[in-house]
């Protein structure tokens, strides 16, 4: 009833900035729709998770890994307290530890991909191409 939008126009904005490769100017505006968000809704709303996400996604092109991991984890520890979709924390998981098997991080990003990959399988079934692909992150981490 109070919401006015404002956020929304801000993610808009920003992701019309994504589609011309420009994250730089796009962080802002979706620290921005998070913050004004977080206010309106709280920080406990899958919405502020997806904000959060996108700004993990922009933060990594953007190479500030740690910016990124903390965006991650923070988007993972909403979705586990909220009712969330099976797929939704499995993508969580997923773009954690494919972060940490990009950073070199051996155990973290095993535990989140095996995490990922459980999520993920139990909706779309073992031979799914997202899962497949999850396995060959997870053999990838394995020769770390």
């Amino acid at each position: 009833e109070h919401y006015s939008g404002q956020a929304r126009d801000l993610n808009d904005l920003a992701l019309a900035y994504l589609k011309t490769e420009n994250p730089a100017a796009a962080r802002p505006l979706y620290e921005q729709a998070l913050k004004l968000d977080s206010e309106s809704i709280g920080v406990e709303n899958k919405a502020i998770a997806i904000y959060l996400n996108n700004l993990g996604q922009i933060s990594e092109q953007l190479k500030d890994f740690s910016q990124a991991e903390k965006y991650y984890q923070l988007a993972l520890r909403i979705d586990k307290k909220t009712p969330c979709d099976t797929l939704d924390l499995g993508s969580d998981y997923e773009k954690l530890g494919k972060l940490y098997l990009k950073t070199g991080q051996k155990e973290n990003a095993l535990k989140t991909l095996v995490a990922a990959r459980d999520k993920k399988s139990k909706v779309l079934g073992v031979y799914a191409v997202e899962v497949v692909d999850l396995d060959r992150a997870i053999d990838k981490a394995k020769s770390l």
